[in-house]
């Protein structure tokens, strides 16, 4: 986890593999040749985590993991609102770093934590995976509390 990545490719109407992606898995797409229209890709189906439960994601120490929630919301990674609670900020140690990309400025967006605070609010929104990089071994827990 987090050395590597796999490459899936489409030529001539098939992909060269077969894959799934599961709750919380991070992806990149790449849109074929320069030109082509925007696609959207609509994920359906049950949330991943049950009322009154959490998911919890081993985060290693100091190795960028791509993650995305596993709860279909949107809002800062260090939320702790009614319903769902990313609670990222708060379980990342000082010297972490959170990278997200902005499809608009073609880079990443860098977000650090240092002296226990973030260098500025770490937002995503559903469907968005983010590079996460612990500054010491530790458990990401996602919870969901539906009223």
């Amino acid at each position: 986890m987090g050395q590597s990545f796999t490459v899936y490719s489409k030529a001539l109407g098939a992909w060269n593999a077969n894959t799934s992606l599961p709750p919380g898995t991070g992806f990149f797409i790449k849109n074929g040749a320069a030109g082509q229209a925007d696609i959207t890709n609509v994920f359906v189906g049950s949330i991943a985590v049950a009322n009154g439960a959490s998911n919890s994601v081993a985060l290693p120490n100091s190795t960028f993991i791509l993650l995305g929630g596993a709860v279909p919301y949107s809002g800062n990674l260090t939320d702790a609102y009614n319903t769902v609670s990313f609670n990222l900020g708060a379980t990342l140690p000082n010297k972490s770093q959170v990278q997200v990309w902005d499809p608009a400025g073609q880079a990443f967006t860098v977000y650090s934590k240092a002296l226990g605070s973030w260098n500025a609010p770490v937002t995503v929104s559903p469907g968005q995976g983010v590079f996460i990089k612990s500054g010491i071994a530790t458990n990401w827990l996602e919870s969901l509390q539906l009223q």
